[in-house]
């Protein structure tokens, strides 16, 4: 009796053993040096940790239902480099999770902070900041590139990216003929044929810059923070798109120059809801339909609660569906100190707000 006592007692220690070893954490780099080699080695369901610090990419998510999550402070747990810092190019489903990383330093001409193709991943609580689609004639989001699919954004901070578009030979410019043509769209996020959802995100401080010059030169640069085209409806809902700016320069050795450049904040089509937004401070410079806020280039746009203020030279030009709670200004009214989200209203919205961030702040 006491060999079969000992007997249990083994085989209950190997289970124990057993279930500390496959728990579904993956450490990086205490477990694995990279998060690539991480994610490799991932099944479904498990959970990809990276210690706070700077770690390097690209990282692929290679179409698996697996969450890559940031330890330690917002901000501290940084993914850098590669063209494409973070690929969703594999059918990624909603199960695949990214949380609390800040994704930067990416380069490339489309997607240089997170490229997603045909996914539908969900990223909560991310920072994509400081990255730059330059380098090519045509660029497009120096953030965010979606292209199919349905992704969703929550919570997340899309800031700082820059899409710089250099003149070449002529390629499907605003101009015929012989020509300098420069491409530019979404130096924040470029959305086309894709059902993406953004919630409690901001869009802040993108640049889009457009220059040609030369024979018949011509520019295209559109949407600073978001630029969507194609079938597949966008949600902003209870987002913040400011100081966003597109430039754009167009100067001819021979013939005039063509400039097609619109929408400092945002160049969207139908279908899009735009949803208890402030969009404010956004910016034109340069040739083009001079506008700073929202260009609506097709009818069926709704927009509902939004503050649309402070945008220069105007906030928007074409028709929108106004669903009630809209304030259009030239100047944004005084802050009210409660209203979190800058919505215009005090509500739930704000107050989760503040619980979410209720503590001690950092030192």
């Amino acid at each position: 009796m006491p060999n079969l006592s000992l007997a249990y007692v083994s085989i209950i220690a190997a289970t124990c053993i057993s279930t500390a070893t496959y728990a579904g954490d993956l450490r990086v780099p205490s477990q694995y040096r990279t998060p690539q080699a991480a994610v490799n080695a991932a099944t479904t369901g498990d959970v990809v940790l990276l210690a706070p610090g700077v770690h390097a990419g690209p990282v692929d998510c290679l179409g698996k239902a697996i969450t890559l999550r940031g330890e330690g402070a917002s901000g501290t747990t940084i993914l850098s480099g590669g063209a494409s810092v973070l690929r969703f190019t594999t059918n990624e489903t909603s199960s695949t999770i990214v949380e609390n990383l800040t994704i930067s330093g990416g380069t490339g001409n489309e997607g240089a902070g997170v490229r997603i193709i045909n996914a539908a991943p969900l990223l909560r609580n991310c920072r994509i900041i400081s990255n730059v689609a330059a380098g090519a004639i045509t660029c497009r989001g120096g953030g965010v590139f979606v292209s199919g699919g349905s992704p969703r954004f929550e919570a997340c901070l899309i800031g700082g990216n820059t899409v710089q578009s250099s003149g070449g030979p002529a390629h499907g410019g605003c101009n015929s003929g012989d020509q300098a043509t420069s491409n530019g769209y979404g130096a924040g996020m470029y959305i086309e044929n894709a059902a993406v959802t953004i919630i409690g995100t901001t869009i802040s401080g993108n640049l889009l810059h457009g220059s040609a010059s030369g024979c018949n030169a011509g520019v295209m640069a559109m949407g600073g923070g978001v630029y969507k085209i194609g079938n597949g409806p966008l949600l902003l809902e209870n987002c913040i798109i400011t100081s966003n700016v597109v430039e754009a320069f167009a100067s001819a050795g021979c013939n005039a120059p063509c400039c097609s450049a619109t929408g400092g904040g945002l160049f969207l089509t139908a279908p899009a809801t735009i949803r208890g937004c402030r969009i404010s401070g956004n910016s034109q410079t340069g040739c083009g339909t001079l506008v700073g806020g929202i260009r609506f280039e097709s009818a069926g746009i709704v927009v509902d609660s939004t503050r649309i203020c402070g945008n220069t030279p105007s906030n928007l030009t074409g028709a929108f569906i106004d669903a009630g709670g809209n304030l259009v200004a030239i100047e944004c009214p005084a802050n009210c100190a409660a209203d979190v989200n800058q919505d215009g209203k005090v509500d739930g919205v704000d107050l989760a707000a503040i619980l979410t961030s209720w503590g001690a702040c950092a030192p």
